[in-house]
């Protein structure tokens, strides 16, 4: 009799750490924006802090489509890049980060050619609070994969979030 107990205690035990074992659902990622909602959203965004003209905010956003189409493909290429051998793929990386960068660099040109002095002032001020939000996210993402554990996946919603604003910012 007791050794039957004690059996039934070890199969209940197992049938409770599998139910454990088991993951939790993961929160749904949004849908990534399309180049159009991309440089339609920042170019919204320019509005609002520099007070662009509707002239101004017309060439800003074809500024910002050209860029984000470009950078949409690059994005794109990225995420090919992934699957490659590490060697290769360091390589190849590196070229991907210095076309964006050389994409990023054309837009600021191209943007900071259409703005005013009083606006081009706000908006290099806006850039250096980006840039300072940007740094604070990724030390942030920095802590919480610390606290995961490196090569596990993202699971909380906080992570999924830190990822899509540090992927806009890209």
């Amino acid at each position: 009799m007791k050794l039957r107990n004690v059996w039934m205690l070890l199969v209940a035990l197992c049938f409770a750490w599998g139910v454990h074992a088991q993951k939790a659902p993961k929160t749904p990622q949004k849908a990534p924006k399309t180049p159009e909602q991309r440089a339609k959203l920042i170019t919204e965004r320019m509005k609002e802090k520099l007070a662009l003209s509707d002239e101004q905010y017309q060439k800003i956003y074809a500024i910002n489509l050209e860029a984000e189409k470009e950078l949409g493909k690059l994005r794109e290429e990225r995420r090919a890049m992934r699957e490659a051998e590490p060697e290769a793929m360091r390589e190849k990386m590196k070229a991907n980060l210095e076309a964006r960068k050389s994409v990023q660099e054309k837009r600021e040109e191209a943007i900071r050619a259409e703005l005013n002095d009083e606006q081009l002032k706000k908006y290099e001020q806006w850039q250096k609070e980006k840039k300072e939000k940007l740094r604070e996210r990724v030390e942030q993402r920095k802590k919480l994969r610390k606290q995961r554990g490196k090569g596990k996946p993202i699971d909380t919603e906080e992570e999924i979030e830190l990822e899509e604003d540090i992927e806009m910012e890209d």
